[in-house]
């Protein structure tokens, strides 16, 4: 009797976040793919094998409301995948406000369906419960993620930090550079709200995840910090970042990023009233910087 009252629960549970569904769902090709999630509901809908590869941005939206529209309310895992699905392909757009909603939509989908699957769990002990739960903490940290970056798009910086520290505290630490970029468009956000330090604390911790291989983005990063410690008058640093930013770019794709940095520089150094290029004064810059740790450094 016991056993058939659990088995009630479940089944109650399982149609009401799709559960059932979400088994037949291959794995994923990329975390967080959306993309990836959709291959049932693609075969489901009786589809071309290749729509999602070769379809439009446009077809894409059109063929996804279509599909959210003939889903029951009660399937909130697969409604909130689709949602986010739909968020990614509005933004492919650049129709970030529809995407920010549509994205929305599917944080509110996919929490739901969490806690409710926490319920089931914290009774039954389910061991596919517990796995299903650990999958939609992570998307809804992609979701976190992709609010971020396109609230930041929009010029939202407080939303932009508030998303972008979500999607950290969610997201699995075994993807270094996409933590990176998180981090780094954070510090952009906070510099842009005036908050210096907590802009240069983040892109330090951008740093720390680049990988070595990163050079054009570890340059970036570089670029911006020097100009976060300029505008804070550490000149020194910035002029060490700026240097460390230099010596990074490199190929075809770095000659814009590369302009601009030697422009700060010469900008940086002008209003320190030291010649530029270095090659042209290398010893009287050397001291100079020198003295102006040495003054930093001083009560």
């Amino acid at each position: 009797m016991c056993f058939l009252i659990k088995l009630a629960c479940f089944l109650l549970i399982a149609a009401r976040v799709g559960y059932a569904t979400i088994n037949q769902l291959p794995e994923d090709k990329e975390e967080g793919s959306f993309e990836s999630k959709l291959l049932i509901l693609r075969n489901n809908q009786e589809l071309p094998p290749d729509f999602w590869a070769t379809a439009t941005d446009p077809e894409k939206i059109d063929e996804t409301l279509r599909i959210l529209n003939a889903l029951p309310e009660s399937q909130k895992i697969r409604r909130g995948r689709m949602f986010g699905f739909l968020g990614y392909n509005y933004s492919k757009s650049s129709r970030y406000y529809e995407a920010i909603i549509s994205l929305k939509h599917a944080l509110c989908l996919l929490t739901e369906a969490e806690s409710e699957l926490k319920t089931f769990y914290l009774i039954n002990k389910n061991e596919s419960s517990y796995f299903l739960i650990k999958d939609l903490n992570k998307e809804r940290g992609v979701v976190y993620s992709k609010l971020g970056l396109f609230s930041f798009s929009l010029g939202n910086y407080h939303e932009a930090c508030r998303h972008l520290w979500n999607a950290l505290d969610l997201l699995p630490h075994d993807r270094p550079s996409d933590a990176a970029n998180l981090w780094s468009h954070l510090g952009v956000s906070y510099h842009k709200l005036g908050d210096h330090q907590n802009a240069i604390n983040s892109m330090e911790q951008a740093l720390i995840l680049l990988p070595d291989d990163s050079s054009y983005a570890k340059g970036k990063v570089w670029g911006n910090l020097g100009i976060f410690h300029a505008e804070l008058g550490n000149y020194p640093q910035a002029i060490d970042c700026l240097n460390e930013s230099l010596g990074l770019f490199s190929g075809p794709e770095s000659v814009h990023k590369k302009e601009q940095t030697r422009a700060n520089l010469k900008k940086l150094y002008t209003h320190l009233g030291i010649n530029y290029p270095i090659q042209q004064a290398q010893n009287g810059i050397l001291d100079s910087l020198a003295e102006l740790r040495i003054q930093q450094k001083s009560p």
